[in-house]
């Protein structure tokens, strides 16, 4: 083989062949990657009537019965706002059916600590729906509110 023809296999090799069985090897790495299940959207949340042993915990982590819940995410992060009487831009994560998130109130009147976010998604209903707790921590007065959270359908647009 000649000079140049030598070079041009040599650069052919290096610039073709070594990159596309790069491509070849993330393509397979990536084949047992799974995306984790859609959160983001408007939630409408609906909370069980509050036991007696919660008393004023309950009052204070729900102010109305209809909370919205915004949440933007990004994999398995999301950030979520809420309505009421919480605080909002509140880191997450999901992972599998797991929902959670710390939050905290503007309320001082709790000496408790901030509010816990646990839930679990129902991955095959339509629209996609979470159970879950509101709980403060370092309160042991203070009994989990049980919620129930539906994912608001996007309004299509009038024409």
């Amino acid at each position: 083989m000649q000079r140049a023809t030598k070079k041009f296999v040599v650069a052919y090799i290096t610039l073709v062949a070594f990159p596309l069985l790069g491509l070849l090897g993330v393509v397979r790495a990536g084949r047992s990657l799974q995306a984790p299940l859609s959160i983001d959207g408007t939630w409408k949340l609906q909370f069980e009537p509050p036991s007696r042993a919660s008393g004023k915990c309950g009052d204070q982590l729900v102010s109305s019965n209809n909370l919205v819940m915004s949440i933007s995410q990004s994999g398995q992060n999301f950030t979520m706002n809420l309505s009421g009487a919480l605080s909002t831009a509140v880191p997450g994560s999901i992972t599998a059916t797991d929902v959670k998130a710390q939050l905290q109130t503007g309320d001082t009147t709790v000496h408790c600590g901030g509010v816990t976010l646990t839930a679990s998604l129902d991955p095959t209903s339509n629209p996609r729906a979470m159970a879950g707790f509101l709980s403060r921590q370092g309160c042991d007065s203070c009994e989990p509110l049980r919620f129930h959270a539906v994912r608001e359908l996007p309004q299509k647009a009038a024409h």
